[in-house]
């Protein structure tokens, strides 16, 4: 089973456990834009300096992986439906994805890979709208 990770879930992870993400049995990875976020954002680099250490640790899929079709399917199909306002069958609210989280749906959606997001929002819309499991 193939993880796909969130900003959080990636500082979780290398906080309490960073060998699941060079450890192939663990099949963890990340979005280049999740990698990039913890890199450059200044509330990481104040609470979390020791991240940089884990740089090169971190797999994130290929940008090429975003050309195909299938991906952009996904995504677009994701878009209407923020941007029709879907409603959280569990909270009444309306779902709210940034675009990074529209990214991580899509991935997620395309290559039928399990989540791991502290993101209720994000957790919530996948299962609703797309049986896609987040590991908690």
């Amino acid at each position: 089973m193939i993880i796909l990770c969130d900003t959080s879930s990636v500082l979780m992870l290398l906080r309490i456990a960073p060998e699941m993400f060079v450890d192939p049995q663990y099949e963890c990875l990340t979005l280049p834009e999740v990698k990039k976020e913890i890199l450059r954002t200044p509330k990481f680099k104040d609470k979390y300096s020791w991240r940089v250490q884990f740089k090169p640790k971190l797999r994130t899929i290929g940008m090429t992986e975003y050309d195909d079709q299938d991906f952009k399917l996904a995504r677009n199909t994701i878009k209407t439906l923020i941007d029709a306002c879907t409603v959280n069958n569990s909270t009444g609210n309306i779902f709210d994805l940034s675009y990074v989280d529209i990214i991580i749906a899509a991935y997620a959606v395309t290559k039928e890979y399990t989540v791991t997001t502290e993101d209720k929002n994000l957790a919530q819309f996948l299962e609703q709208e797309f049986k896609v499991k987040n590991l908690k």
